[in-house]
């Protein structure tokens, strides 16, 4: 698809300031068991994002957007401390949108 949203439910009222991001790591046998074509498995990842929070899961206010790191290690998404019970974290495009 083009675009896929991700809620967190946090169970209660936290204050949250961040999200960690891992970029996908696919071996080519992962790929292969799976069916997948390497060159539309490195299309498909995710590239520009939102990422809002919410008290009651309906009315969400935008934190931060920006661009994911696709390759290295762990990336830090934070915005100013926010209470929220819920996250949502949005792909707003992919790589291959991207380079198109």
């Amino acid at each position: 698809g083009t675009t896929a949203a991700l809620l967190l439910d946090m169970g209660s009222l936290q204050t949250v300031r961040a999200l960690g991001h891992y970029p996908p790591r696919w071996s080519r046998k992962d790929l292969k068991l799976k069916g997948i074509k390497e060159r539309f498995a490195v299309a498909s990842f995710a590239c520009r994002y939102r990422l809002s929070t919410s008290l009651d899961g309906v009315a969400f206010t935008c934190q931060t957007e920006g661009v994911l790191r696709i390759f290295g290690a762990e990336e830090i998404i934070s915005f100013p401390p926010h209470t929220a019970r819920y996250l949502k974290f949005e792909v707003l495009s992919t790589t291959g949108q991207e380079s198109c």
